[in-house]
């Protein structure tokens, strides 16, 4: 499977039915799907809510990952990458990766 945590994700989604007149709000980087019932119109609307420093020079509406999110997530291959090339077994490499993924949450006291 090449979504393994899809269905976790699917399980875990909102459904919301709207009338004529409602609006809703879906926060900034939030995956969403729509599907219209009958003739709708949709707008997007971007704005950058965080410093101007925050965000990626060229990124004129702030729908990018934010440099520090990228910046992390590169990190995060990297370790992914040095775990995989050494060739660790299981349980080792799951070990690694659960321990990882604790200390990010430590570091970011989530």
């Amino acid at each position: 499977d090449q979504y393994p945590r899809l269905a976790a994700a699917n399980g875990r989604s909102m459904r919301a039915y709207l009338r004529p007149g409602d609006v809703l709000y879906i926060p900034p980087l939030w995956y969403h799907h729509v599907r219209s019932l009958e003739a709708s119109v949709s707008v997007n609307v971007f704005w950058r809510g965080l410093a101007p420093d925050a965000y990626a020079r060229k990124d004129l509406y702030g729908n990018r990952d934010l440099p520090a999110g990228e910046k992390a997530l590169e990190l995060a291959r990297s370790a992914g990458r040095a775990v995989r090339e050494a060739q660790l077994p299981e349980p080792y490499a799951s070990f690694y990766a659960e321990r990882v993924t604790a200390e990010l949450e430590r570091a970011l006291r989530l």
